[in-house]
């Protein structure tokens, strides 16, 4: 780095109030100040005071928004739960809690149904078997519309359930990101 740009720095930041400067040092924003801009401020702060205040640890706000959405938090999420100006009519927090109950509900329902239809398969053979003679030859056809009879139980009661249960999470994902985008859009007007 050039010394003029170092000395350009330097001054615009002596002619600030110690305060700004200590603010400044103290919340280690590295987003918002260069490192050439902290190296100039512990300078000035040495100069002043005679020595260096502690600063609170950096967290760079992407790698904590990395983590969270490993938590399985999207990063829209993240930011509406960090944001100061939280809505008044509902809790963000348990709004994201129950979209994440409902999912894993919605997969919980799977695990229910086909287990219910296959302590129903002794019905569903009952049933292909009262069509079909009582045969030795009609066994093996037995069995195949028994289960296949089982899986399309299933899978329409999975449908009916699952699906509806996928598509109120996705209501309360967009009505959340669309109330969390209109406290953050600008008014036309003022």
């Amino acid at each position: 780095m050039s010394n003029d740009l170092r000395s350009q720095i330097y001054n615009q930041l002596n002619l600030r109030d110690t305060e700004d400067l200590l603010e400044i040092w103290h919340t280690n924003d590295h987003e918002e100040w260069s490192d050439t801009a902290f190296e100039v401020i512990k300078d000035i702060l040495i100069k002043r005071l005679g020595e260096i205040p502690s600063q609170e640890e950096f967290v760079d706000e992407e790698t904590e928004i990395e983590e969270l959405e490993k938590d399985g938090l999207d990063e829209w999420e993240v930011k509406a739960l960090d944001d100061e100006d939280q809505p008044e009519f509902y809790d963000t927090l348990e709004v994201i809690m129950l979209k994440d109950n409902i999912n894993k509900t919605a997969k919980a329902v799977i695990i229910i149904y086909i287990l219910m239809n296959l302590a129903n398969i002794p019905y569903f053979s009952f049933l292909a078997g009262s069509y079909l003679p009582n045969e030795q030859a009609f066994i093996p056809l037995i069995y195949f519309i028994t289960f296949v009879l089982a899986g399309l139980s299933a899978a329409i009661s999975i449908a009916i359930t699952y699906f509806p249960l996928k598509a109120l999470v996705q209501v309360l994902r967009i009505l959340m990101e669309m109330e969390f985008n209109s406290r953050k859009a600008k008014p036309l007007v003022e």
